[in-house]
């Protein structure tokens, strides 16, 4: 689970922050940066912090994640794993927002079949 000494990534996961661009080294110490074409990373399941639960598979990282600031992926595990959550029509923020179904706590956001999920590594 995640540590308490790690503040920013509470941030993120607790109160819907996102973490810098070109954060791709997860809360457990998994690394993605330099992935330019995804076949130099091995095979793993990128897992909510709070939760436990398997949210994405690396195998499923869209060519985006190389040139994004954050890890893109196509799809999720299995779609109740996530939960997506409309905007408040309010909001001038019109993003997706993505939630881990167990723990509730935000992972990242959704751009639609194009860019897939954009996921924080917090």
């Amino acid at each position: 689970s995640l540590s308490n000494n790690n503040e920013f990534s509470r941030g993120v996961l607790l109160k819907g922050k996102t973490d810098p661009p070109n954060t791709k080294r997860t809360f457990n110490g998994y690394d993605f940066r330099g992935s330019a074409g995804q076949t130099d990373i091995p095979s793993g399941i990128f897992t909510c912090a709070l939760g436990g639960l398997p949210l994405f598979a690396t195998t499923d990282l869209v060519p985006t994640t190389a040139s994004s600031g954050w890890l893109s992926f196509a799809r999720p595990i299995a779609n109740d794993h996530v939960e997506l959550l409309e905007p408040e029509k309010d909001s001038k923020d019109r993003r997706i927002e993505v939630v881990c179904a167990r723990s509730k706590c935000h992972i990242g956001h959704y751009f639609g079949p194009g860019e897939g999920y954009c996921i924080n590594a917090s």
